[in-house]
C-alpha cells in the first residue's frame, strides 16, 4: 500500500475571500436575528410588568409593600391601618404640616423618642421609608 497523496484544488483567492465574507456575513446575520428576539422578549416582559401595574393602580390597588403607617392584610388582599405605627406616622405629619421642624428632625425625633420602627427588623425607620406615604 503506497503513501496518500494529496490533490490540492485549485480555488482563486479572490473567491476564497468571496466565501470567508459570505460565511462572516452569515453568522452575523444570526447572531443579530438571535439577539433582537432575547431583547424584544425583554421590552416585552418590561412592557407587561408596567401594564400589570398601571392595571392595579386604575382598579384602586396600590401595587407593592403597604406603606409605613399600613400593613398588608394577606387574608382579604387589602392595606389596613398599622395598630402601633398609624398614629407615630400621622404625628410625623401633622408635625411637618405645621411647619415645625424639618423632614429629617420630625424623623429622627419620631426614632428616639417616639420608638417608630421599621417592621421586619424593628431596626429605626428610614427617611425614604417614612416619605413612602401618609396616612
Amino acid at each position: 500500500m503506497g503513501a496518500a497523496r494529496v490533490v490540492a484544488a485549485r480555488v482563486p483567492m479572490n473567491r476564497i475571500c468571496d466565501l470567508a465574507a459570505e460565511i462572516a456575513r452569515r453568522i452575523r446575520t444570526e447572531w443579530l436575528r438571535w439577539g433582537s428576539r432575547r431583547i424584544a422578549g425583554i421590552d416585552n416582559l418590561s412592557d407587561n410588568v408596567k401594564s400589570g401595574l398601571l392595571t392595579k393602580l386604575g382598579h384602586g390597588w396600590l401595587p407593592g409593600y403597604a406603606p409605613i403607617g399600613y400593613l398588608n392584610d394577606t387574608a382579604t388582599k387589602t392595606i389596613v391601618q398599622d395598630p402601633q405605627r398609624f398614629s407615630l406616622v400621622r404625628k410625623m405629619w401633622e408635625a411637618m404640616l405645621s411647619g415645625g421642624p424639618t423632614p429629617p428632625r420630625i424623623l429622627e425625633i419620631a426614632t428616639t423618642e417616639w420608638g417608630l420602627s421599621a417592621i421586619a427588623s424593628r431596626s429605626p425607620a428610614s427617611g425614604r421609608e417614612a416619605h413612602r406615604g401618609a396616612p
